[in-house]
């Protein structure tokens, strides 16, 4: 009750609606200034998706645009533009932190922010909570825009150590079992659910949407150890 009471405070009070951002402080005198998009994206503390694509529209020009506030708040804008669809920008953002020139590259958050957008963003995996008794369920929705494959290998997640391929522009996902038990694996595409095979064969799929609204299609599949799987949306 207290987390809704928070939500809806932050998406009535804090929101501008003539820039259509949210704002960043509260002053003493008791008047909104600034802005900080960046922050409440990142931890996902409002759900009207309206006001979320506004702020995301506008943290993605601020980003491409301006330049970058501090290298605090710039390390966690690839993670917020991948989660909500804008993988170029996102991209873009890994390699301008990335550069050796950039000020203050060496401060730890950077590193961790660097790697932890490539493999929950551009490459998409996530892991499920697993219930009592149940083996954990990875999650792949990539998100290479103008890139035509990427790779990650022996990730390990949980119990498991296993490696993700998208191809093809990320219509192509192959996961690998390296190690561990048998892996349920939820394979997920943007886009809308046409046609979609796994190990060749044409599966059952469901349709659902991403934080953006855009359509996705995805399938269950099961990677026993050692083993590895493929699928695909046509």
């Amino acid at each position: 009750m207290r987390a809704d009471a928070l939500r809806r405070l932050i998406e009535s009070r804090w929101w501008d609606p003539d820039a259509k951002r949210f704002h960043a402080f509260l002053t003493s005198s008791g008047k909104f200034a600034g802005y900080d998009d960046g922050s409440v994206l990142y931890w996902r503390a409002v759900g009207d998706r309206s006001k979320i694509m506004a702020a995301v529209r506008s943290l993605e020009r601020r980003a491409r645009q301006e330049p970058p506030p501090n290298v605090e708040e710039q390390s966690h804008f690839a993670e917020v533009l991948y989660h909500y669809g804008i993988s170029d920008g996102a991209t873009a953002q890994i390699l301008d932190l990335a550069r050796p020139n950039h000020p203050r590259r060496e401060y730890p958050e950077v590193s961790y922010s660097v790697i932890g957008a490539i493999v929950t963003g551009l490459m998409g995996v996530d892991a499920a909570e697993p219930s009592r008794g149940m083996t954990t369920e990875v999650t792949t929705l990539p998100a290479l825009g103008d890139i035509r494959s990427a790779d990650i290998r022996h990730l390990p997640v949980r119990d498991n150590l296993i490696s993700v391929e998208h191809v093809n522009g990320g219509l192509r996902t192959r996961l690998t079992n390296e190690a561990g038990p048998a892996l349920p694996w939820r394979a997920s595409f943007r886009g809308a659910c046409r046609a979609m095979f796994v190990n060749g064969r044409r599966t059952a799929a469901h349709a659902g949407s991403d934080p953006a609204g855009a359509s996705t299609c995805s399938a269950g599949i099961f990677v026993p150890s050692g083993g590895s799987a493929e699928a695909s949306l046509q």
